[in-house]
C-alpha cells in the first residue's frame, strides 16, 4: 500500500527566519526520519514560501534535502513562479509558465494543477490545465487518483469569500472536467484550517 505525507502553506522565509515557516519543517523532517516504514512521497501543496524570493525557495531546498523521497510541488499565492524555478529547475512547465504536472508514483497517479495567479490572493485555473486534466484522466484510468491545488474549489454550501477559493467559475469548470472521472483524493491548502469533505 503506498505511503504519503501532506504539507501545505509552509511559508518559509529568510527575511522572518527563525520565526518563520522553516522552523516547523526541521520538526516535519525529524519526524519523518522517525517513520517505519519510510513514506513514498510528500505532497507539499502551496505557499511553500512567504514572499516567492530566491533565497528563500532556496532554504525550504536546504530543510528538505535530508528527505530520501521524491518531494511534489505545487504553487500558491504567496510563491513566484520565475524565483521557484531559479532554485527547482527541474520542475515541469507549461507554456503559460504554470507549475502544471502529472506523474505515477509508488502506483498512485498524482496530477498537480498551478491554482495560483500572479497578484492575487483567490486561485483559478486555465482552459490548459484543465485539458491536461482530462487528458491524463483519459490515459489512465485505472490507478488510484489524487488531485492536487493550493486552492480548494468552491462547494455548495462554502461562503464564497473571493480570496479563500477557487474563483467561482474556475470551480465550476474543474467540476464539470472530473465529473466522468475517479478522483480519490483532492489536496489543497490555502486557508489555515484542517478540512474534511465531500466535493
Amino acid at each position: 500500500m503506498p505511503r504519503f505525507l501532506h504539507i501545505t502553506d509552509l511559508h518559509v522565509s529568510v527575511a522572518d527566519a527563525p520565526e518563520d515557516g522553516s522552523t516547523a519543517l526541521d520538526r516535519f523532517v525529524t519526524l519523518v526520519a522517525g517513520l517505519s516504514p519510510q513514506p513514498d512521497f510528500v505532497i507539499a501543496s502551496g505557499d511553500l514560501t512567504d514572499r516567492g524570493d530566491v533565497d528563500s525557495y532556496r532554504l525550504l531546498a536546504e530543510r528538505l534535502a535530508p528527505l530520501d523521497m521524491p518531494i511534489l510541488y505545487a504553487l500558491g499565492n504567496h510563491d513566484a513562479r520565475g524565483a521557484f524555478r531559479e532554485v527547482f529547475p527541474d520542475q515541469p512547465e507549461t507554456a503559460e509558465g504554470a507549475l502544471c504536472y502529472a506523474q505515477v508514483i509508488a502506483g498512485v497517479q498524482v496530477i498537480v494543477l498551478d491554482t495560483s495567479v500572479p497578484g492575487q490572493t483567490s486561485g483559478g485555473v486555465s482552459a490548459d490545465q484543465l485539458a491536461l486534466l482530462t487528458n491524463t484522466l483519459d490515459s489512465q484510468q485505472s490507478l488510484p487518483t489524487v488531485l492536487v491545488m493550493h486552492h480548494p474549489p468552491l462547494g455548495p454550501g462554502d461562503s464564497a469569500k473571493p480570496w479563500a477559493n477557487l474563483n467561482p467559475g474556475d470551480s465550476a469548470a474543474l467540476a464539470d472536467a472530473v465529473e466522468p472521472y475517479r478522483i480519490d483524493l483532492i489536496l489543497a491548502g490555502h486557508v489555515h484550517m484542517t478540512r474534511l469533505r465531500l466535493w
